[in-house]
């Protein structure tokens, strides 16, 4: 209930923000690599969106499921000492999402978004339910979600 909910808002974000995008339903998705087969894709057209915690203070990233974070940039990036992941209950806190299913959009983050992603036509990625998944062009993604697009990844 709580994924059709996070759905139902980030529609309506997207509507209201006047992006062009597409939701695919699908059987639910358990892990990425199921996912790229379900959607029948690469894994440089999938993105996840992942939640750190950057000397205290949250963040947000979108990266392409084919690249590696790159820590040292990141943390260079954001003039940061220490980096990791928010931990499953700082996540779903956070986001009202259980870890693989992070939405792109999420109110209150201004995500920091690997430059590699604008190399794509359309990227894929999470809507906070596993049986929907976010077409849209990265443009659009940028537009939507004011993102700050840097090399953090290798």
């Amino acid at each position: 209930m709580q994924a059709e909910i996070k759905l139902q808002k980030l529609k309506a974000q997207l509507d209201s923000s006047g992006v062009s995008y597409e939701i695919i339903n699908h059987k639910p998705i358990l892990t990425v690599e199921d996912g790229l087969k379900e959607l029948g894709i690469e894994a440089a057209d999938g993105v996840s969106t992942l939640i750190m915690e950057a000397d205290g203070k949250y963040i947000s990233i979108i990266r392409r499921d084919d690249r590696k974070l790159s820590f040292k940039k990141i943390k260079k990036l954001l003039n940061a000492h220490d980096l990791r992941f928010a931990n499953r209950e700082k996540l779903k806190e956070l986001t009202n999402c259980d870890i693989g299913y992070v939405s792109l959009y999420n109110e209150g983050f201004t995500p920091l978004f690997d430059q590699t992603i604008s190399e794509r036509q359309f990227v894929y990625g999470g809507t906070g339910s596993p049986e929907h998944d976010l077409k849209i062009q990265p443009s659009e993604l940028i537009r939507l979600t004011n993102a700050r697009v840097a090399d953090i990844t290798d």
